[in-house]
């Protein structure tokens, strides 16, 4: 009795596998919970109709062209990565369809452990290899003997069950962004232009103020060309730091070089220092800094009013 209950569970399980399995190679090969993979959580969220942080499967195949069903409830989104599809789900889904135009239907697939809010999972793929197209050339006239599949661009559509999407393969394209920047307590003016990367990007920002001249020079100046790096915290926020060139105008009495506070208006210059956040919010985009000069002579004095400057900035991106 024994023996025939563990045979009944054995044919149980490969009657299983085989009807989650396409005869013509087109399958699941694995399916398991990345436990440190923090994509879905803080690095690439997406949001489902619940308002709750949808779940990730990560199916790892390097061609494009497929379809993606979970019922009801419906897929939040897909995204074409490098070797790999994302696909987001709402929490609680048990199973997924995957279709393609040429492998074929892998229908109702079960995933076999709960599919939790902001959580990756990652999906491998099996696909048939393709035998090699056999194209002849005659009198000016190709002929292909098989049918060639031709890729479309990408589209979402509403089925019955919830929402179905077809992935073709897409590009993610930099986005530029320019932003007018000054500063408190003196009002400059200045320009920043960002490049927002997938993970790490670049910016280059100028600033100046020219004040009133007299005998002794500008009574009041500041100039300041940095250039860094955005470090991305996620799709939208962003922390830059920068280090360049920079010069400021300070008034007397504002020092004390040698011990003694000076009584005329000094100019100080050397390294310019930034370090804020660059925002994007659609195609606006925010940045809240500061800024410091720091004086290279190595001159000895010491500074009453602090040299770092409270800056902001709204652009737009691109």
């Amino acid at each position: 009795m024994k023996r025939s209950a563990i045979l009944f569970i054995l044919l149980f399980l490969t009657a299983r596998v085989l009807a989650q399995t396409d005869s013509s190679g087109f399958y699941v090969q694995s399916f398991k919970k990345l436990e440190w993979d923090l994509d879905a959580r803080s690095n690439h969220p997406m949001l489902d109709q619940n308002n709750h942080k949808a779940a990730l499967i990560k199916v790892v195949i390097p061609e494009d062209g497929f379809d993606f069903d979970v019922g009801v409830m419906g897929v939040v989104g897909v995204r074409q990565e490098h070797g790999e599809i994302w696909v987001y789900v709402p929490e609680g889904v048990r199973k997924i369809t995957i279709r393609h135009q040429t492998y074929g239907v892998i229908r109702d697939y079960e995933f076999g452990c709960p599919i939790e809010s902001a959580s990756v999972y990652e999906m491998r793929l099996h696909v048939p290899v393709q035998p090699k197209v056999k194209v002849i050339v005659k009198d000016s006239i190709v002929y292909v003997p098989t049918p060639v599949y031709v890729k479309a661009s990408p589209r979402g559509k509403r089925t019955g069950s919830g929402r179905q999407f077809n992935v073709r393969k897409q590009t993610t394209q930099p986005q530029w962004s320019v932003l007018a920047v000054t500063n408190v307590p003196t009002p400059t003016f200045g320009l920043l232009t960002a490049w927002h990367a997938h993970k790490v990007g670049t910016y280059f920002k100028v600033e100046c103020m020219w004040g009133k001249r007299t005998d002794e020079g500008y009574t009041s100046r500041r100039f300041s060309v940095t250039i860094g790096g955005i470090f991305k915290c996620n799709d939208w926020l962003g922390i830059c730091s920068g280090v360049g060139y920079g010069e400021v105008v300070v008034p007397p009495g504002s020092i004390t070089y040698n011990g003694q506070t000076t009584t005329t208006y000094k100019v100080l210059n050397g390294f310019s220092l930034d370090l804020g956040v660059i925002a994007r919010f659609g195609h606006i985009s925010a940045y809240l800094g500061g800024n410091a000069i720091h004086d290279w002579k190595g001159t000895s004095y010491s500074i009453k009013r602090p040299k770092a400057y409270l800056e902001f900035g709204i652009g737009y991106s691109f």
